[in-house]
């Protein structure tokens, strides 16, 4: 074999390899990416005062169900302040059943977000998908709380739907 043919096997084979590589980063995102993207949209949207976005985000059956969603929502942006500095994962729990082929993903996020004024916990169910209603897809629960370096978080027994701040 010449060193022009070895050569030209070694590109082709490097392109073959970058191609799989960088196709698996366009095909599917991980669970923990599209969960702190998720976090940041909402961290964004409270910064801004954006309650129509933070409201958006929210499932449209479970808005059915929560009586009083834009009061708790000036409750959230008047609670939180500052601005985001930190956000550090504190877990992250993702389910995805799979049922005839039908898929209902959802996380259970837990956060702890810092910013130039306090510290937060936040641990929020979200909907990711669902074959069966996608009217289900988005924001069921959201628990905020302040804490302070010795705090530890509220363990979260059963999810309420909507907003809740302690």
């Amino acid at each position: 074999m010449t060193k022009n043919n070895m050569k030209k096997i070694f590109y082709v084979f490097l392109l073959l390899i970058l191609s799989i590589s960088l196709s698996g980063c366009f095909i599917m995102d991980s669970d923990g990416n599209i969960a702190r993207n998720n976090i940041l949209k909402l961290i964004g949207f409270i910064e801004s005062d954006k309650k129509e976005d933070i409201n958006n985000l929210f499932s449209v059956n479970k808005k059915k169900e929560i009586d009083n969603l834009d009061t708790e929502i000036d409750d959230l942006c008047e609670y939180y302040k500052g601005k985001y500095e930190l956000i550090s994962a504190n877990g992250l729990e993702s389910y995805d059943p799979i049922n005839n082929g039908k898929i209902t993903k959802y996380f259970k996020m837990f956060y702890n977000i810092f910013t130039t004024e306090e510290k937060y916990h936040f641990s929020i169910l979200w909907y990711i998908k669902d074959d069966y209603d996608s009217n289900n897809i988005g924001i069921w629960s959201i628990f905020v709380e302040r804490y302070d370096n010795n705090d530890i978080q509220a363990p979260i027994d059963s999810w309420n739907l909507g907003i809740t701040l302690l």
